[in-house]
Formats: C-alpha cells, structure tokens, sequence
C-alpha cells in the first residue's frame, strides 16, 4: 500500500495517508498562552507534538511527553530571548536554571530568578552573583560568563569548579576563592584530617594543626593553572612524592647533607666557595664545616690557631696575610701533620702571603706550605 506525509493545512497538524484515512500524527499549537494538563489527545495531540508559547519577546517552545487525557505532560525543552533579549540556550527541561555542580571557566550560563528575589541561587546560600550573572525582579532571565582574568568571587555550596581544559578544583562548603588570584590548599586537622581547605591568604594556611598541600595560581586566558604540591611521607595521595625522573633542576637550600648518587660533573663549569676570613687577635677558631677556604690576616701580635673539624675527608686552603709590620708567628693544633715533622717559618715582611694546603682525613690534617707570595 501507498503510505505517504503532508502537511494539512485544515487541522495545522502532518497527516498520514494510508490508502483508507487520514491520521493526524503529530500536532504544532502557537499560542499566547503555555500548554496544560488538558491538552491532551483528545485535542489531537500526540507524543512528541511541539507547542510555542509567545509572549512579549520570549518564544518559549514545549514537547509533549503524555497526551494522556487529562493528565498530559508538556516538558519546557528551550526559550528564545527572555523579557530583556538575553539569547536563552536550548537544553533540557528549566534549561536557563544553573544549580549545584560544576561551572566550567569560559562557558556561558543562563540563569533565571527565583520568586521575588533578584538572583537564582547558584549553588550556595549567597545570591550575590553580581556582575557575572544578573537577573533582576521576579521570574527574570540573565546570562554571563565566569572568567579567569573577572578578579571575581565565586560562591558555591558543593560540587567542583571545572577549568575548561578539564582541571577540577573540589572546593569545601563556605569558601571562596578568587580565581585570578594565588589560592593556598591546606589541610587543617582540628577542623578534619581529609577536606582539603582553601584559603587566599598566606598566613591562615600555616600554623598550629595546618598542612600546606599545595599553591594554585591560573596564569593563561584560558583556565590554565599552575600547582606547586608538597607532601611527605605521612600525606599518602593527598600530594605526589617526587621520582627520580620527575628531577630536572634541584636548588638545595635546606637539605644541609645532600649526598650524590654518583660522580658530579661539572662540565665546562667552576665550582666556587664561600672564603671565609678573620683578622687576628691573638686566638683564632677556623670551622672548617663552614668552607673549604679561609683567608687569615695577622693582627699586631702573633697566632694561635685551633680548628673544627669537617665531617668527611676533604682538601682545605688556608692564606696566611703578614700585617704591616710582619714577623708574626702562627701556633697550630696538635693534628695538624707537617712534612719531616718540621712546620715551616713564615714569611717574615710586610704583608707577605704565605699558603698552607691541607689534606683531612678524619683524624689529621696533612699540610704543606708555599711561602713569600708578595
């Protein structure tokens, strides 16, 4: 049999042609007022017939889930321009109300107020949305766009905050974070040993009970953020401990006892040393810990020195500067081991230089000297 469509102007509906009859199938309605429970089948409509509510300069467009009569089911599945001409997205049922969840940087969101108050409730207890979304007076629609460079605060309840390259922050109830700002994630643990806290000022993020897990801080246009993570031991997958591999530049600052994993090779590059250095007054202790090089000027009298040993073996240099006078005599410690066991005489003129090279082997220092540097 011959089955076709047309469009039945008589009946505003598409009918069916089946040979026998026509079968409306699917029935539109523009009206000035929305769809209700009592249109139903019996007026003709069917699942999937569509409804267009006009008013003012809104377009509101239903679909029909039921025609059940009496008891119908109009879903609300778009609008076109509310009352103030904001372009109102197609989606789901209520696709203009925003609620708990995530917002995602650089989309739009569509929201409409909520009674008499002036702003929906995105997600939190505050209405104060501000100048990223508006919506004023009751039933009102409103648009905006949350961005990283707005300097804006966001209000949530629960749920994430999603950047749009899919980095989720997962934010405690009652915090706010700036999100152009540096933002400090720490745990404190009289408040709970597992929810992370947020907070954009330094100082509450240290303390008494308080971990810093890490700092956050969006750098690009477009949501990309920088996370700078600590964690020990204790912290298990709160942070990520770092790997061999993850190395790339090392700034030792305050591990006072690093050890290598092997040879160092400096490539064409020197290695350089803090010289340590003290004027004479009779009685001088070198701390050898603290550098490998100490330059020593005599003061009017002559020296007596005593040293503090390094920890490991190592090679040590010690400059010996005569005063303006000279003459002076320098005493050593007894580890200290000279060679045929004879130290040798300093240089006796003015501002004569004298150095003594040294070799420490944990329990002596074995040294040489090269005089009469003028």
């Amino acid at each position: 049999e011959l089955i076709a469509l047309y469009a039945d102007n008589t009946v505003g509906g598409i009918s069916e042609q089946d040979g026998r009859d026509f079968i409306v199938t699917t029935f539109p309605n523009i009206s000035a007022t929305a769809p209700t429970v009592n249109d139903d089948s019996v007026d003709g409509y069917c699942a999937g017939s569509f409804w267009c509510h006009t008013v003012t300069t809104s377009t509101t467009v239903y679909q029909c889930a039921d025609p059940t009569v009496g008891a119908a089911i109009w879903n609300k599945i778009g609008e076109k321009k509310d009352r103030y001409g904001h372009d109102l997205v197609f989606n789901a049922v209520n696709p203009a109300i925003v609620n708990d969840g995530s917002l995602v940087i650089d989309y739009e969101y569509k929201i409409v107020s909520v009674g008499t108050s002036n702003f929906t409730k995105i997600g939190a207890a505050e209405n104060t949305v501000g100048i990223i979304f508006t919506a004023t007076g009751a039933n009102a629609g409103g648009n905006g766009t949350v961005n990283v460079t707005d300097n804006n605060t966001v209000y949530w309840s629960s749920g994430d905050i999603k950047l749009s390259d899919r980095t989720i922050y997962n934010i405690d109830a009652g915090n706010t974070g700036n999100m152009a700002a540096i933002t400090y994630i720490f745990l404190d643990t009289a408040v709970s040993e597992t929810v992370l806290q947020l907070t954009t000022t330094a100082a509450n993020a240290i303390g008494a009970n308080r971990i810093l897990i890490a700092v956050a801080q969006n750098v690009a246009l477009k949501g990309c953020a920088l996370f700078q993570v600590f964690s020990g031991k204790s912290l298990g997958g709160l942070g990520k401990r770092i790997n061999d591999s993850d190395i790339d530049t090392v700034s030792i600052v305050k591990d006072k006892t690093p050890q290598l994993g092997g040879e160092l090779d400096a490539q064409a590059h020197s290695i350089g040393f803090t010289q340590q250095s003290a004027t004479g007054d009779g009685a001088t202790n070198i701390d050898w810990k603290l550098g490998n090089k100490f330059k020593f000027t005599f003061g009017a009298m002559n020296e007596t020195f005593t040293f503090t040993a390094p920890t490991k073996p190592c090679n040590l240099l010690l400059m010996l500067v005569q005063d303006g006078v000279g003459s002076r005599t320098a005493t050593f410690p007894a580890t200290v081991k000279w060679n045929n066991n004879t130290a040798p005489t300093l240089s006796t003129a003015a501002a004569a230089v004298d150095i003594v090279s040294m070799y420490w082997d944990e329990t002596s220092y074995f040294c040489a000297a090269n005089l009469n540097f003028l």
